[in-house]
């Protein structure tokens, strides 16, 4: 029997990299795709590997049975802002994924986003309004390959914030662990009640698996725990776990408004449960930088 196709894309970023560590070579044809070259140490054995700026159009000349979309371009309040990069990586570089190859089953990391808080839980059936331009860039990307695949073949995960060892220090976690570790403040722009629903990287790769093992969920699918901790509950946990004396500043006084992210479509379709806590996450990570 021929081995299950698979193309990653953003193969060098967060979730990508994760997610090429778990894929077994062994049982699937692994192909990664990224626009920055693969470390040697990194590959783990990985010969299919495409440096691929996918701002511009190209071809893969190869018919594959998934594609995990993962490449994007995205800044917290680390970074510059680019409305013009957005459109170029994360809405046109989806259009030339698309077209690359023949594909089978697409998989499209979305986010959730996309939809507007309204102080009451959100499904994949509430309003959309995305407020930033990333935002609106991956909603337009879902819409690309919504026409692209015509709903068949199609999965979209609008997933909160996905948090983990490996994370690049321009999320809200490694920021704060990175200055923690150095007893330098730390800066919170947004109101200290805010709550925080975050996804570890094991849960999210949990759900990659249970779709490569049914062979496919059509569908638009909110991925979330149901964990959830304000953002000064995270800032003093960290504080906690690196034993620092780092002084937390709220520079925001706005009203917080908190709409859980519900993702039972995904568990019922999947027989899928999230495991890790968000406490368990932080200690996770602090472990992962110490060693």
């Amino acid at each position: 029997m021929d081995k299950i196709k698979i193309l990653v894309t953003g193969a060098t970023g967060f979730i990508g990299r994760a997610f090429l560590k778990r894929l077994d070579q062994n049982i699937f044809d692994v192909y990664a795709l990224s626009n920055e070259a693969l470390p040697e140490s990194a590959l783990g054995g990985l010969k299919n590997f495409y440096l691929q700026d996918i701002s511009r159009r190209f071809r893969l000349n190869q018919t594959f049975d998934f594609v995990f979309h993962l490449a994007a371009y995205n800044v917290t309040h680390v970074g510059e802002q680019s409305p013009d990069v957005y459109e170029k990586i994360n809405v046109q570089g989806t259009r030339h994924i698309l077209e690359s190859a023949e594909i089978r089953n697409f998989v499209f990391m979305s986010t959730a986003k996309v939809y507007k808080p309204e102080g009451i839980p959100i499904t994949e059936a509430s309003p959309l309004s995305p407020d930033t331009d990333y935002a609106e860039s991956k909603l337009r990307a879902e819409e690309l390959c919504g026409k692209h695949f015509q709903g068949n073949r199609l999965t979209i995960l609008r997933s909160v914030n996905i948090v983990g060892p490996g994370q690049e220090p321009k999320a809200v976690i490694p920021v704060f662990f990175g200055r923690a570790m150095k007893n330098l403040p730390l800066t919170v722009f947004v109101p200290r009640e805010l709550v925080l629903q975050l996804l570890d990287i094991e849960d999210l790769l949990n759900v990659f698996e249970q779709i490569l093992k049914k062979e496919g969920v059509p569908g638009i699918f909110n991925v979330s725990s149901k964990d959830h901790l304000t953002v000064e509950d995270v800032a003093r946990e960290i504080v906690k776990l690196c034993g620092s004396e780092s002084k937390i500043d709220f520079t925001s006084h706005d009203l917080a408004v908190f709409s859980p992210i519900v993702s039972e479509k995904i568990s019922t379709m999947l027989g899928w449960a999230p495991q890790i806590t968000i406490r368990k996450s932080l200690k996770n990570y602090w472990q992962s930088v110490q060693s």
